[in-house]
Formats: C-alpha cells, structure tokens, sequence
C-alpha cells in the first residue's frame, strides 16, 4: 500500500499547540489556586479541564491530517477521454520486395516501397490519433511506442527492409500480437490496427489473432499491396527464384470467417474487420474513416476556420489513489465534541465504566479498535470486485434480488475495467442465477451464454446446469438431458444432476404428458465459499501474471521465408 501526502507543510501546525499548551498550563495552575468556594468544583476541574485539552489538542492533529491530503488505496475513476488509437503493422518479409505497385507508367515500386508511403500520406490526416509502428517478419516488433511525435514515424519509413528483423519468416499474427499489446489497457480511445501486408503468411496464426482483437474490440484492416498475378523475385537466400502474388482471396476469406465466427458467438461489442486493396479507388477515406469515425461521435467547433470536426469520445475508468480526508475530519469533529461532553463528566462516572470493560469488555474494545483500523485501509480493485460478488450472493441468498444484481453488475465492471477475467466469469453466473430466481430466462441465458470456455470446472457444471433447469422448465426435454448429461461429465457425483437427467429423460419419452415437476435452480457456491474461492482465484491470477511478465514467452518457430 502506498501513502501519498498532497500537501505535507500543513503539518506545521502542529507547532501551534506548544504555546497553546503553554497557556493552558498557566491557565490550569491558576484555576487550582483560586479559591472557589467548593471541593466538589475543584475535583471536577481537576479533571474536566486536561481531559478537554486533551481532546482539543487531538482534534487540532486531525484536522492537520484532513488538510495535508493523506491518500492510500485505490478506486476507478470515470475520466472522459478522445480521440483514437492507431497501430500500424507493417510486413517486412522478402515477398514485399516484389516489384509490382504500379506507380507511374513506366514506373513501378515495391510492395514495402509503397506500403511506406501509404502510411506516410495516412499521417497527415491523424492529427488528433495516437500511432504506433510495429514491424512483422517471423516475429513482431513494437518498432515505435504509441506517441503523436509524427517527425519519429516518418523516420522510420525509408529504413523499412527485411534485414530490420533477422527471424526467417511471415509471422502477421505475430504482428497483431504486438499491436494490442502497444495500446493502453486501461485508455477508451478507440484502438485500430491497420496491417499493410501482401497477405502471405508461414505460421497460420493469423486468423486466430484477428478474431482475438476483434472480440476485444479492436478494429482490424488489412490493407493488400501488390498484383494478383504476382511476379517472381528473389528469395532470402540470394540464389532461389519464386514466384510472389497478392493474396488477395485469402484475406478475403479470412476477414469473412472471422465476422461469421464473431456473429455466431453474439458479440455485440466487437471490432470491425477489413479487407481493402491498397490501390483501389478510395482506400484511404475507408481507412481514415474507421480509424476516426465510429463509436460514439461528439462534434466539436474549430475556433479559427469555424468548421466542424468529429471524433471518438467516451468515458474510461482509471485507477487513482483515494482521498482520506473525510476520515480525518470525522475524527477531529468526534473528538472537539468529545471535549465539551466529556469534560462534563465526573470520576465517579468513568471509575463505573473501566469496571464494566473489565474481561471479555476490554477484549471487545480490542476487537473493534483492529476492526476499525483494517476498515481504514484502502482496497485494492481485487478486493473490491470480490466484495462486489460476496455482496450479490448475501442478497440472493436474502432473497433480496435487486440488491444482489447491483452487487454483480459492480463486480463485472470493476472486472472489465481492469481485465480481471476469472471475477468476470464468477459475476457474470451470479447475475445469471438471479435472473433465473426472478424468472427472467431470457437474459439470464444470454449471461450464462458468456461464460468463456475456460471458465472454471464449477462455474461450467453449475451453468450447464441451470440451462438444463431452464430447458426442461421450457418443455425442451431433450436439450435438457443432453445440458445435465454435459453437467455430469464434469462432476459425475451430484445427485441433483443425476435425478434431473433421468426426469428429462423420462419426459422426452412421453412428451404429451403434463409434468407437475418442478426443477429449483441453485446457486452454485455459498457465500463464504463465493468469496473465498473468488479471493484465492484471484490472488493466484496476479502472481502467475506477475511470474509471466517475468520470463519471454516462447515463440512459435516459423516456417522458412522466400
């Protein structure tokens, strides 16, 4: 935990309360002196007066501490930002040395020539878009982090060539790799990834790459220089000629299997994916319109030509310290009315109370001063997801249904705000389950249908589950003994899907009877054990996370380069 002080001169007032407790000492000696009349009155003074100071003096140092902007902790805080995010990947295997981009008539430039001066013209239309450059061969390479210092990228574009990256190959999934990883987590600027490529590749990881950034919501295009009929060049190895043509039907076919697997999958929220021919008519204002274009869109004036521009505006959360001054301030107010209040009291008061913290009192004084002191403690997003999700299942296990979706939906968007994917998962299925308790099937299947795959195995069986409950409870008596059929192959020991599956069973083979059964969806883990195995997922998530930005991740050798 980290603890940040805004303002640490404030602390200088302390110094005030040494002349402060100077003359309330003289003070003090000469309300004893003074003959008041009554011993009674004397005998309270004696201890109102420093048991007042005291609280005073402490609540003088409170509100030193409220002032000086004492922060430790963290929370998400909602940040509008604009603007965009582009990262140009561009192929620098041999087969972008072929000579044949027409660009004049008797003139004609290479691939990599051309693809360099497409992304030089690009630059001038992206003054308020951020860019990056990464460099594709049998590996990828972040050749320039994301910046709008234009001058660096337009330096690197004469110098594009083959022996930049030694790796034999054409690895572009490799390229994509590197280009999401340059783009903020955390940033709502829309993110493109543009790949000026012929479209030939020797590792085939290509495919599976473009539908991970698009299901994460990046934006992929594919920009495709050279001929279709190709031409022949040199291999790497000077010797070998071989024949090199655009692939231009190959990155046709890939960019519609990506889109038809992301609209099977139901994502709403996914990146578009573009094939465009770098020569044809119009490419550019394609390009720059998807890279600036869509999302949400806010118009702003332009002052000098008093013309209208549009770009990417939204709303990101960010992780700051949290503020602690209005612990502080409590504190100092408690304390300045304790002074009034308890200066009031006599000993014979305070004698009555320490008998009744004798034993088991003492220890309770002790347990809520610990209490106290972990409440004061700021939470890191970890710890505040899960509480999100022991909140929900509290209420649900209430009854209290509302309350326990609130407590998901907190939970999911602490987890997609700083990609926690196993708090996700866990969220999600809470939200799923209270829906099926308020008997709202539909959207709790549409929440039990996000589930990755890779869920974890109780997660899984409890969502395989609850469709089969909602299958059957829909008539779909055969959907639901294949779903508890799938449950058990996963834990082949409960019981409830066991009695489920032979009751589906049974009602598929008399599927006109009318059924009075009636299956109870379950929760899929108590409380305590939601919380305990969320906590310990979670902090195992991180270290393996941490352990893996430790070590290099193994490259997938390619294949051998022309």
């Amino acid at each position: 935990m980290i603890l940040t002080c805004e303002r640490p001169w404030v602390f200088w007032g302390i110094l005030l309360l040494i002349p402060s407790l100077l003359l309330f000492f003289l003070w003090y000696r000469r309300i004893l002196k003074a003959n008041l009349g009554s011993v009674g009155l004397l005998s309270r003074l004696k201890l109102a007066l420093p048991v007042r100071g005291s609280c005073w003096a402490l609540a003088w140092i409170l509100l030193l501490v409220a002032l000086s902007g004492l922060s430790w902790g963290s929370q998400l805080v909602p940040v509008q930002q604009t603007g965009s995010s582009l990262s140009l990947v561009f192929d620098i295997s041999w087969s972008m040395m072929a000579q044949d981009v027409r660009y004049e008539k008797n003139r004609s430039l290479s691939r990599l020539e051309a693809a360099a001066s497409y992304g030089e013209a690009l630059l001038e239309h992206l003054d308020s878009t951020d860019v990056s450059v990464v460099l594709a061969k049998g590996e990828g390479v972040v050749a320039i982090p994301l910046t709008r210092d234009f001058n660096s990228v337009r330096a690197l574009f004469p110098a594009l060539s083959p022996r930049l990256i030694t790796t034999t190959g054409s690895s572009l999934g490799s390229g994509l790799q590197k280009a999401a990883s340059s783009f903020p987590v955390l940033s709502v600027a829309k993110k493109t990834v543009v790949v000026l490529t012929d479209g030939e590749e020797t590792d085939g990881t290509l495919e599976a790459e473009t539908r991970r950034l698009a299901a994460a919501g990046i934006d992929v295009i594919f920009l495709g220089f050279g001929s279709v009929a190709g031409t022949d060049i040199m291999a790497g190895d000077g010797r070998t000629m071989v024949h090199s043509a655009l692939q231009e039907e190959s990155l046709q076919t890939l960019v519609d299997s990506v889109e038809q697997a992301l609209a099977t999958e139901g994502r709403r929220s996914s990146g578009k994916v573009l094939y465009i021919p770098a020569q044809s008519l119009g490419s550019a204002h394609k390009v720059l319109t998807t890279v600036t274009g869509s999302g949400l869109v806010a118009r702003e004036k332009n002052v000098a030509g008093g013309e209208e521009s549009t770009q990417w505006t939204g709303t990101a959360y960010q992780l700051e310290q949290k503020p602690r001054w209005q612990i502080f301030a409590n504190l100092a107010m408690v304390f300045l009315l304790a002074g009034f209040v308890v200066g009031e009291l006599n000993r014979a008061f305070f004698k009555k109370l320490l008998r009744h913290l004798s034993g088991g009192g003492r220890n309770l004084v002790l347990v809520l001063l610990v209490a106290g002191s972990l409440l004061l403690q700021g939470c890191s997003d970890q710890w505040q997801g899960a509480a999100g999700v022991l909140e929900g299942a509290f209420f649900w296990h209430q009854g209290k249904y509302q309350k326990a979706i609130s407590g998901f939906m907190e939970a999911m968007d602490t987890a997609s705000a700083t990609s926690q994917e196993e708090l996700l998962q866990y969220s999600t299925y809470g939200l799923a389950t209270t829906y099926i308790m308020q008997g709202e099937t539909e959207a709790a299947l549409t929440r039990l249908q996000e589930l990755a795959p890779d869920a974890p195995s109780s997660l899984t069986f409890s969502a395989l589950y609850n469709t089969g409950v909602i299958s059957y409870n829909q008539g779909k008596y055969k959907e639901a003994a294949t779903l508890f059929r799938k449950a058990l192959e996963i834990d082949s020991s409960n019981l409830d899907a066991k009695i489920n599956l032979e009751l589906s069973l049974g009602q598929n083979t008399r599927q006109s009877a009318a059924s009075s059964q009636e299956l109870i969806p379950v929760q899929e883990k108590s409380a305590d054990d939601i919380a305990e195995s969320t906590l310990f997922s979670l902090i195992r998530e991180q270290e393996q996370n941490r352990w893996k930005n430790q070590q290099d991740q193994d490259q997938t050798p390619s294949g051998d380069d022309y």
